[in-house]
């Protein structure tokens, strides 16, 4: 690992499915499309998880519908890098999805939280910058 604050392997991103294995299978795709070697954690509590094999993945299988909230913070005590992404199953990843940005800015402003925004069906929506 070097001390590049652009390195993305001090990232992890936590992702909590249930019941929508199509949704994560997508997901997981776009994400290797853009950063093959970035790490996740994916926390699945649905009645049959599917497992995804992938060397940078660690997948969790929780007992049924435990929650969102329990599979999150379960999910958060196994990240082992400085900084992690929370996404929903149901998320994609395009060409301007930038991990890199997101490490810039978090530094270069010291925040504690990033977010940014997303488009459901053709609307832009945006979330909290920052505390």
């Amino acid at each position: 690992m070097t001390n590049d604050i652009q390195d993305i392997h001090d990232v992890t991103l936590l992702i909590k499915t249930f019941e929508r294995h199509r949704c994560l299978l997508r997901l997981v795709r776009s994400i290797r499309k853009y950063y093959p070697e970035v790490r996740m954690i994916i926390v699945d509590d649905s009645r049959n998880p599917g497992i995804i094999e992938d060397k940078y993945i660690d997948y969790h299988i929780l007992p049924y519908n435990r929650g969102i909230s329990y599979g999150r913070n379960y999910g958060l005590r196994h990240i082992k890098t400085k900084y992690f992404l929370l996404l929903d199953d149901d998320y994609i990843f395009t060409p301007r999805t930038d991990l890199k940005k997101f490490l810039i800015l978090i530094q270069k402003h010291n925040l504690d939280i990033l977010a940014g925004r997303w488009i459901q069906n053709g609307i832009t929506r945006l979330t909290a910058k920052g505390l």
